[in-house]
């Protein structure tokens, strides 16, 4: 499947291997997915490690070690516009410290709960020491000087491979 979907991928990357940026909202399957891409990114709210038809803490950790990025995704998936200061950063940093302990390594990646975010939250995900951030608007170019504001490919269920490939291309 691996070399399947590759082929079927563009070649327009910056790095070795494309990114592959996957949310862990779609349990075991998407685990068995992942596994099979290096260098890929996925983010996960800490709650929901170990629920039934989510990944448990030892996959998490299994993906990390096929070389998956694991990034944080909030405690509680909550819009982070509504929350106050105090609430934002509890969200933030409580999100990525647990994450830390479970992994054994910084979680430098953060994507935005429904993909809700402005300049307030941008500060407050680099200042709770993330690099980078996920929206929920499409697209695939990216800068570090939008690194708080990164763009992202939507692959809904029940996309077969040349939807995948299709929505990857085209940056949709």
């Amino acid at each position: 499947m691996r070399d399947r979907l590759r082929h079927l991928l563009p070649r327009l990357v910056l790095a070795p291997s494309f990114l592959l940026i996957l949310f862990f909202v779609y349990g075991f399957n998407l685990w068995t997915l992942l596994l099979s891409f290096t260098n890929s990114k996925a983010f996960t709210n800490f709650n929901f490690i170990g629920w039934a038809n989510y990944m448990t803490g030892a996959q998490v950790v299994a993906a990390q070690d096929a070389g998956v990025e694991i990034g944080s995704h909030t405690v509680s998936h909550v819009n982070l516009t509504t929350q106050s200061p105090y609430n934002l950063a509890q969200q933030l940093t409580q999100s990525k410290q647990v994450l830390e302990a479970l992994l054994g390594r910084p979680v430098i990646s953060f994507c935005y709960p429904s993909g809700k975010f402005g300049a307030r939250e941008m500060v407050a995900v680099e200042a709770a020491g993330y690099q980078d951030a996920t929206t929920t608007y499409g697209g695939t170019w990216h800068s570090l000087r939008d690194r708080y504001a990164w763009t992202r490919v939507r692959i809904n269920g029940g996309a077969n491979l040349n939807d995948f490939a299709t929505a990857v291309q085209s940056g949709a």
